[in-house]
């Protein structure tokens, strides 16, 4: 769904909401994604990357020893990341997500993943976990998990609207 992009911009100037990212496993491509869409300077507050377990307690209040026995990849994680990027940019609509973009088979993990949260308005309407479908691993894999978690925030804008 290439337009997801085009509708969440529409969406969030037509209701006057603003949205931030706070990204682990996309490292950024929510940002990009968003940032160049048409008048996103009139939505898109910003973004943070935090791509370790120090970043993520340090920027947004993520309790640090929890976050050290799961690597700071887990959905109670992603969820608290969602809520403090909106307090962090003073934004209406929160994106967030964990994961792995290549296997780490030390880990046990075998095929990449990422979790995902979406907040609108201090409440939490989407959240889970996307399994990589490419069989390339790294960019390609961040970008698939940045489009498909953008095509759930669209999905929910829409619902939201209903």
């Amino acid at each position: 769904m290439q337009q997801s992009p085009d509708k969440i911009g529409k969406y969030l100037i037509d209701h006057q909401l603003t949205i931030s990212v706070a990204e682990s496993v996309t490292a950024g491509c929510l940002q990009t994604r968003l940032s160049i869409l048409k008048d996103a300077r009139q939505f898109f507050q910003g973004g943070i990357t935090v791509y370790n377990c120090g970043q993520k307690a340090r920027h947004l209040n993520i309790e640090p020893i929890y976050a050290l026995k799961c690597n700071a990849v887990d959905l109670s994680i992603t969820i608290k990341m969602a809520h403090e990027v909106c307090r962090l940019f003073c934004s209406e609509v929160g994106v967030s997500t964990t994961g792995y973009a290549a296997p780490l088979p030390e880990e046990h993990i075998g095929t990449p993943f990422s979790y995902y949260a979406i907040v609108y308005k201090n409440k939490l309407i989407a959240s889970g976990k996307l399994t990589a479908v490419s069989t390339c691993y790294g960019l390609e894999v961040q970008q698939e998990f940045a489009e498909r978690v953008l095509e759930v925030l669209a999905q929910e804008l829409i619902r939201e609207q209903e």
